[in-house]
């Protein structure tokens, strides 16, 4: 689901900073998926990434799933054409054991070998029953 960044998002993460924009992707909770994932369930998301600068940029991508959440993959690493935009497809499986709630997955940044720390992030519905 691509969503139009807010103006704060546009302020934090725009041309200022140089970091491409990541379009938090919401799942369970009105976004990617009507309802909330189920534990043992899997669903896809897509993070939105996009390079503002007019060069190429490289990226490292951790992707920290709290306890109860897993993702596949944990690592995205690659780079972007100057002015691009590219879509990477992230499946999040909710563990069998996982207690109904909102989570948060945190995104660790690092571009062309500066880090940048966890800067962005997307939630996770996890409902009841399997």
């Amino acid at each position: 689901m691509w969503t139009a960044p807010s103006d704060r998002e546009r302020a934090l993460n725009g041309k200022a900073t140089g970091l491409p924009l990541l379009v938090r992707s919401v799942l369970g909770v009105g976004g990617a998926v009507s309802g909330a994932l189920k534990p043992g369930q899997t669903e896809t998301v897509n993070l939105h990434l996009r390079n503002f600068r007019t060069h190429q940029q490289t990226h490292h991508i951790e992707i920290h799933t709290p306890r109860g959440l897993m993702a596949e993959p944990t690592i995205l690493e690659g780079s972007l054409s100057g002015e691009s935009r590219r879509a990477f497809p992230i499946r999040i499986r909710a563990a069998f054991d996982t207690a109904p709630g909102l989570r948060v997955v945190a995104l660790d940044v690092t571009l062309n070998g500066q880090r940048y720390g966890e800067r962005f992030d997307f939630v996770v519905g996890v409902g009841g029953g399997r």
